[in-house]
């Protein structure tokens, strides 16, 4: 039928002019056992003629049919499954948990350098100055910071003079001796006084010497940042520097005790770096350690140290990312309820 404006209720009227543009015609797709499937609705510019009314009527019928006939064929495929066939659910739900598979667990990675030379502080005191910038390639002598050497050069011209005066006393010892026999038995404590203060020059003088902290062998030099360190003052044995090849390097993977499985050495691991974000590089576990250890955050976890199976030059020092490890194989149901097993037995206490 067409609808017009007139055949509405006055209270649909002024939402048929706000939504409504054009001449309507309304048709029900009805099948030809009466069953109403669906209505078309159209609108255009002009009228509606009879010829256009009498196609669209055939067509409707048409499609309905057709509808009909498809949805009969998707209803009798669906009745061919529906057989008493429930039992299977469980069945196949306890089979997939039983499938068993490589027990895995992710964690932090990080890029570290591989037994890297530590320069510490060899003396206690204050560091005057950082002579080099961090992530740069020095040479074996290079000198790396230096300390603040006033009352070390004090300590050392007190300690010259001392042993001047010694020497002038002992030798004002020795010819007054010639003369005068008491005199003559403090020569040897005036020569013992001259060792002792010879010492304490050579001690003086040692720690002038190592004003100047020079490296100890070639390459990359690793440190956090020169205003950390400059105006600080440090004891003897501090951890103040690294000095690393760049080409050796290894994984350390903080592992949370939360998430720990089963490690043994040559355990297969997988790493993605942020920095090379669509890239993974496999990785062979080296060591996991025994104990925890608290991280930044207050984070429990094992250490795990990896190597890389193949060397890559574009993988850099201090690159962090993820690491996903593997164990042992198990069922796939261990997988996905340890952790709640896990909580389970703690609140139970079993």
């Amino acid at each position: 039928m067409v609808i017009t404006e007139e055949l509405l209720p006055e209270e649909l009227r002024s939402g048929w002019r706000e939504f409504v543009k054009g001449q309507v015609f309304w048709c029900p797709l009805q099948h030809p056992d009466e069953t109403v499937l669906g209505a078309w609705w159209f609108e255009r510019d002009f009228a509606w003629q009879e010829n256009d009314i009498a196609i669209v009527h055939r067509l409707a019928g048409s499609y309905a049919y057709a509808w009909k006939a498809l949805s009969k064929k998707e209803r009798s495929w669906s009745k061919k499954i529906k057989t008493p066939t429930w039992w299977l659910v469980p069945v196949a739900i306890g089979a997939a948990l039983c499938f068993p598979i490589r027990i895995s667990a992710v964690a932090p990675v990080k890029v570290m350098a591989k037994d890297p030379v530590v320069v510490s502080a060899p003396i206690d005191g204050v560091i005057a100055d950082v002579l080099v910038h961090p992530n740069q390639t020095v040479q074996a002598g290079t000198a790396l910071f230096r300390y603040e050497d006033t009352n070390l050069r004090n300590q050392f011209l007190v300690a010259e003079k001392q042993l001047t005066v010694a020497r002038a006393e002992q030798s004002q010892s020795v010819q007054a001796g010639f003369g005068d026999p008491q005199r003559k038995a403090e020569v040897p404590l005036k020569e013992a006084e001259v060792d002792l203060r010879h010492t304490e020059l050579q001690y003086a003088k040692e720690m002038l010497n190592q004003v100047e902290v020079a490296a100890p062998q070639a390459g990359l030099l690793l440190y956090s940042d020169k205003s950390d360190w400059i105006g600080r003052p440090v004891t003897v044995g501090e951890r103040i520097m690294e000095i690393a090849d760049p080409k050796r390097i290894e994984l350390r993977i903080d592992l949370p005790v939360a998430d720990a499985i089963v490690l043994k050495e040559g355990a297969e691991a997988l790493v993605f770096l942020n920095a090379l974000a669509l890239e993974s590089f496999p990785a062979t576990v080296v060591h996991a350690s025994y104990h925890a250890e608290v991280l930044p955050g207050d984070v429990l976890a094992y250490r795990v140290t990896a190597q890389l199976t193949t060397q890559d030059p574009r993988i850099r020092i201090g690159w962090q990312g993820t690491a996903k490890v593997y164990g042992e194989q198990g069922p796939l149901a261990y997988l996905l309820l340890r952790r709640p097993l896990t909580a389970l037995r703690q609140w139970v206490g079993w």
